[in-house]
Parts: C-alpha cells; structure tokens; sequence
C-alpha cells in the first residue's frame, strides 16, 4: 500500500483541527493579557498566603495559595503562545 502526499489534503485537516491559541486569538485574547493576569495570580497567591495566618500544613487558605501559584506559569505559557500569533 503505497501512501501519496496530498498538500490539499493536509491543509484540509489541518483547518479542521482545533487550536486554543487561535481561538484566544481570534476572541480578541492577547499576549499582555495573559501575562498580566499571570502576574495578578501570582500577587494574588502572595496575598493569601501572607494573610492566611499559621493554621498549620494543608489548610484550606494554604492549598488555594499554592493552587493560585501553580496557575501563573500555565497563563505565563499561554501568553507566549498568544504572542507567537500575533
């Protein structure tokens, strides 16, 4: 079985394909948004943790700390993405 190389094929499937950077994109989603909602995060896990008082390991404010903390980076990723597009 011999397979043939069809561009019009591969540019086909590859509109039909779904790409959450364009879609942001195309929303009106840009790069400085996400990376000024990374930094919001990142003051705004600072914040918790600072005001949540010493309640011990695994307290509910200490676990939304580091949840907050752990979602910066994502956002700083999809920033850059964002800005590959544009």
């Amino acid at each position: 079985m011999e397979m043939k190389l069809n561009l019009t094929d591969a540019k086909r499937a590859a509109a039909r394909t779904r790409d959450p950077m364009r879609a942001l994109h195309r929303r009106g989603v840009r790069g400085r948004h996400a990376f000024v909602a990374a930094l919001a995060l990142l003051g705004l896990s600072w914040l918790v943790r600072l005001f949540s008082g010493r309640d011990g390991a695994g307290s509910v404010p200490e676990r939304l700390g580091h949840m907050l903390g752990e979602a910066a980076p994502m956002l700083m990723l999809v920033g850059l993405g964002l800005e590959r597009r544009e």
